[in-house]
This record gives structure tokens, C-alpha cells and sequence, in this order.
């Protein structure tokens, strides 16, 4: 029985530079290889956010075998008065031999947790990515 390609976060990383910027380090897993994704941000919340979505991005351009383009186009932190609750959204075009589409992923969180960043670009591509293996 085959195993299913599913990429798993297993560590992300945040460091502040002397600079005052932050390095991002995002490390995926899946069948016993690990990808790493980096990319750097200001101080601000919402740019830490978009650059784990980005180091996330590059990590997984490096476990697909076959050719695809994913592109981030959307990225927001947003607060559900219902609930009480953020959630983070990264809407992600994802572009092979065929047609691009949209893909939306969406992820849960009460305070802030930069692993929700990877876990929503995650969620958005781990059901389509099989086809690129």
C-alpha cells in the first residue's frame, strides 16, 4: 500500500537579526526527507505572518518533482466577533501544465501562534500536491 505525500510542520524558527529584521526557518517533513523554507520580515505582526507563508512556500517548491508554480496572493489575520476568535486565511495560486486556480486555506487561533501561518498554506495545498509527485 502506498503512503500518501502529506507534508507536516515540524519546526519553525524565528530569529531577530541586529538589523531588526526577523529570519524565518520553516522545516516540512514527509517520508522520512526534510524541506527547509526561509525568508526574513520586519517587526511587524502581519509581515512576520506573510514571511512564514513565503518560507513555507519555498519549502514545499523543493519536495514537488514535477513542475508547479505556487504563488502566494492573499494573506490576513482575521477576527470572527461571533466567536471571539482569529483566524488566519492565505488564498495561494497554484499553476502547472494547466489552468491556474485558487486555493484557500484557513487555520484557528486565540493568541498569537506564528505556526499558524504554515499550517494554513498547508491546509490550502496538502490535498492537491499528490498529483506533482
Amino acid at each position: 500500500m502506498s503512503q500518501t505525500f502529506r507534508l507536516i510542520l515540524k519546526k519553525l524558527d524565528i530569529t531577530l537579526k541586529p538589523d531588526g529584521k526577523q529570519h524565518v526557518l520553516v522545516w516540512l517533513a514527509c517520508r522520512g526527507e526534510i524541506y527547509i523554507g526561509e525568508a526574513f520580515a520586519t517587526e511587524d505582526e502581519d509581515d512576520l505572518l506573510k514571511a512564514i507563508v513565503q518560507a513555507t512556500l519555498q519549502a514545499i517548491n523543493k519536495s514537488v518533482t514535477k513542475f508547479v508554480s505556487i504563488k502566494l496572493i492573499h494573506c490576513r489575520q482575521i477576527f470572527l466577533t461571533e466567536v471571539g476568535q482569529i483566524v488566519f486565511v492565505v488564498i495561494l495560486q497554484v499553476e502547472s501544465e494547466n489552468s491556474p486556480f485558487l486555493l484557500p486555506g484557513i487555520s484557528l487561533f486565540a493568541g498569537f501562534t506564528p505556526e499558524v501561518a504554515a499550517k494554513a498554506t498547508l491546509k490550502a495545498l496538502n490535498r492537491t500536491l499528490t498529483r506533482y509527485f
